[in-house]
């Protein structure tokens, strides 16, 4: 599965975790896309905190999907930070 990350402005910071490991390398602004391996036969749950400086409204979009499109999809709002929790549901047999 890939998981895509759009920021609006470009946050200083994107991260993301899974289980306290982080899935996105450290401070990746912007826009961000990576393959994901996660186990597909519970659900799963991502920590997205993103960070901004100087704004009054921000956005952030986090999209995973597999080759037969969407799997889950957010759309984020804050003015300086973003820190949620994003669901990949369990994968259908």
């Amino acid at each position: 599965m890939t998981l895509e990350i759009v920021s609006a402005p470009a946050a200083d910071s994107i991260r993301v975790s899974y289980l306290g490991q982080e899935l996105v390398p450290e401070d990746q602004r912007g826009r961000y896309s990576r393959m994901l391996r996660l186990p597909s036969s519970s659900p799963a749950d991502l920590v997205v905190l993103a960070t901004w400086h100087g704004t009054e409204t921000a956005a952030l979009h986090v999209q995973v999907s597999n080759e037969d499109g969407p799997i889950a999809e957010a759309s984020y709002w804050g003015t300086d930070r973003v820190h949620d929790v994003f669901t990949i549901p369990k994968s259908a047999p």
